[in-house]
Parts: structure tokens; sequence; C-alpha cells
């Protein structure tokens, strides 16, 4: 009775982590399974409506006998039937619930499909017992995997591994690649192959019959010092741009589920990766510069606000200690044996549940731009350990989270408002939906949280509490 969800709707299953992810490429899925893992209203039309893209997931809509006979044959059954509406460029296979346990042998079909085809396929591995997140990760993964290909290092060039909307919602996943486009980098972070030469990788969007607008991407010189988006793993991409990856300079993985890709990206041609959300005033300009050097950004320590000082426009809270910063990096490492005094013994203050890189960036922004103390995340899905600060931690159960905040003595929590109910009397409550909490209902909008857009939207929620307090 422990996992027993009875105020707080179920985590999301992995294979709605897959199908998020296959509806903004130019591929294909197949899950096999008897569920069609869509809401009532998608399962009456092949297409979405507001412009939103195409279901590129297929089901296989096993039986009771396909427990006896095997359920191969409806999957290659299925992929012919999807081929001839969708027209992919790749295909990958995900079990769902009863197909794993039967032990259908997905690899194998996923060998015969691309022999029989031509047409690229791999298995993912998946079951439908994991939360949404380990299906977004394991769905990059195998894209890389299948796609990816030796090539030439752009410099400037980016991918962005794991924006989906399921934790970003639609308006912050679709501009990301606008927004970082937009941004400067420094002429230190070239080692071009060529004299002088840069590369843009201009944005072009096609639509073709039935497929929404997919991004098609064509390279060629510039004299812009932009960052420069080769593939975007997770948001609207076609297979052409993934292949592409391994000729970036650098990965901006923006959520736990990408960082599986960009570890395998890492090992298998050498790019180096930066995990942070690019959110907040000045946890966005470490970001940035960390995008240049190629090295993590520091986080600043959970129970410990910086002090003030240092260079003008430059946090010193969290940066990096390195030769070239001597004077702010002196003053950060002399605090250093200070702010570990075991921040799980301080007075708790801030309490963010969300997916882990967005609290990790709202955390730095609190701390840095507002003075706030002792603050601590929490998510209900995958975390990176080495991302953690003291006092963080992961919720199994509505249980653990009915129980962290009523007697954790938070004074402001920031979370989706279906966790209200479990706030005690006379905390400050922040909203943060998070459309992957709520599946079938109405989710709240969440605004732009890029830089400084994060700030004003603190400011306002922030006064906003404060006048009903």
């Amino acid at each position: 009775m422990a996992k027993l969800w009875k105020k707080l709707p179920p985590p999301m299953a992995d294979n709605f982590g897959f199908i998020e992810v296959l509806n903004k490429t130019d591929g294909m899925g197949i899950i096999d399974d008897c569920s069609e893992y869509r809401t009532s209203a998608e399962r009456r039309r092949r297409h979405r409506e507001n412009g939103e893209a195409q279901m590129r997931v297929v089901h296989t809509e096993i039986g009771p006998e396909d427990v006896v006979s095997g359920t191969r044959q409806k999957v290659l059954d299925a992929f012919e039937d999807g081929r001839r509406d969708l027209t992919p460029e790749f295909v990958l296979l995900s079990a769902g619930p009863c197909s794993a346990m039967i032990g259908t042998d997905l690899e194998e079909i996923a060998e015969t499909i691309g022999q029989s085809s031509g047409i690229k396929a791999a298995a993912v591995k998946l079951s439908g017992h994991k939360a949404y997140d380990t299906g977004i990760s394991e769905t990059l993964l195998a894209m890389a995997k299948l796609l990816t290909k030796p090539g030439n290092i752009c410099p400037g060039s980016v991918n962005i591994l794991g924006v989906t909307a399921l934790d970003w919602q639609e308006e912050n996943a679709g501009a990301l690649r606008g927004w970082l486009e937009s941004q400067d980098f420094s002429a230190a972070m070239h080692t071009t192959k060529t004299s002088g030469e840069r590369f843009l990788v201009a944005m072009h969007t096609t639509k073709t019959s039935g497929e929404g607008f997919l991004v098609a991407m064509h390279t060629t010189k510039t004299s812009s010092g932009r960052f420069l988006v080769t593939a975007d793993f997770g948001g609207a991409e076609r297979a052409e741009n993934i292949a592409r990856a391994a000729e970036a300079q650098v990965n901006l993985v923006v959520t736990v589920s990408g960082l599986a890709a960009a570890k395998y990206l890492k090992s298998r041609y050498g790019t180096p990766y930066i995990a942070a959300a690019p959110f907040g005033k000045s946890w966005t300009e470490r970001v940035l510069e960390a995008l240049e050097s190629g090295r993590q950004p520091e986080q600043g320590t959970a129970g410990q606000k910086p002090e003030s000082g240092g260079r003008s426009g430059e946090p010193e809270c969290g940066r990096r200690v390195t030769e070239q910063e001597p004077e702010c990096s002196r003053r950060v490492a002399e605090q250093e044996p200070e702010c570990s005094m075991q921040a799980e013994n301080m007075e708790p203050e801030v309490l963010i549940i969300c997916e882990q890189f967005m609290g990790n960036a709202i955390r730095e922004t609190l701390l840095c731009d507002y003075g706030m103390e002792n603050v601590r995340v929490y998510t209900f899905y995958m975390m990176e350990k080495s991302l953690e600060q003291p006092g963080d931690g992961r919720l199994r159960s509505e249980q653990e989270a009915e129980k962290l905040l009523k007697e954790g003595g938070f004074h402001t929590i920031i979370a989706d408002p279906l966790l209200r109910c479990f706030a005690p009397e006379g905390s400050r409550w922040i909203d943060l939906p998070h459309r992957a909490f709520q599946l079938y209902g109405e989710h709240p909008a969440l605004p732009l949280f890029f830089g400084e857009h994060l700030n004003k939207w603190l400011d306002e929620q922030l006064r906003k509490t404060e006048e009903n307090i």
C-alpha cells in the first residue's frame, strides 16, 4: 500500500516519453502492447490539433492469443501499415508491459525490419514499468546510437539534449533553439580546422504532407559569433541533423533525460557536455560561459547564500576555481569550509519539486539573485547524483511527498499545484506546473524561463504570495 496513489496521479509510464520524442521527429515508433497510450480523442485521429506534430507512433494491438503465439508478426504488420502513412527515416521499437512479460525479441525484429526495408531500426529498452523520463532517456540514447556518424567539428556549434514539452511545456521547449542561437560566444571558443572559418547552421522550416513542421538545417559559412545548433535531441528534429550530431563542439544537456545520450556522444566522439538548464540571470551567464569553456559550472552550496562582492555583473556563488579568476576564486574557496557545514542540519527554508535541472536553475537563481538560503530540490523522477546538493532527494511515493511537505518546515514551496493539498498551513506556495504530472487534464501554462525571464516570473510570484500572506 506504500505505493498507492490516492491524491496524486501515478507517474506517467516510460512509453509516453517514447511517444513524446518520436512525435517530434521524421521517424516512426512501434509499441508492442495492447494499449494505444493515447487519450480517447487521439485514438480517433491520426493527426493532432492546433498545429501539433503528427502521431508517429503505432501500436500492435496484441490480444490474449498472442501470449501463446508471440507478437513478432504483429510488430512486422504494424511496421508495414505505419510506413505507408508515415514514410519514416528510421524506426524505433518499444515493448509495453504485456510484451515485456512475453519476452518478444524486439532487437531481432528491428534487425529484420532494417534488412528487409533498408530503413534504420533499433529496439529501445523500455517495458512500460518505469517513468516517462526513463522513456525519453532511452529513446534519445537509441537515436544517438542508431543515427549519428563521425564528422568534422564545426566551431561554435551545439547540440541540445533532453528538452521536451513534458518537462518544459511547449513554449519553452519550442523556443530553446532560437534563444540559444541568439546568444553570443567569445572568440576564445574557436579551435578551427580551417583558418578563421566559422560555420552557421541556418534553420529552415519545411512542411511535408501530413508531417507537420519539422526543421531542416543546412551548413553555411558566416562571420557571426553566435551559438549554432546542430541537432535538437527531444525537440522537433530530422534524422539527417541527428546524424550530424558529432559535428557539434559541445552538448548542452537541459534535463536529466538527456544525460545518457550525452555520455554516449562523449565516449563515442569525445564531445564534452554541460548539464544545466539556462534559466535565471546569474545561472544562465554561468551556463553560457561553461558552453564556451566546455567545463561544467559549479553550483552554490544549498545551505549558504553567496557573499556580496566580486567583479561587477558576475555572481560569486558557485564560480569554478581557476587560475584565470584568482581573486573571485579565492573568496569562493575560502567560503567552502563554512559552506560545507552539513547543510542537512540547517533549518530548511525553500523546497522546489520538479525536474532536477530545472530545480537546480531555480535554486541558483534564488541563492545568487535573491539572497535566499538553504534551498532544497526534490523530484519524483531521475536524479544525477553528481549534480545534487546536500539535502536534495528523490520522492518515490505519495506518502513520501506528503511527509516532506508537512514535516519539512519549509516556509516557501515551489511545486506543481496538485501537490498543494499537502502544504502546511501558513507556508508560501508558488505553482510550478509540470505537464508530466497532469497527462490527461488541463495544465496551467508555464512562461518562458530563459535567462532573466525566470527572474521576472519569480518577481511576480513572490510579490503575489507576499500580498496574500
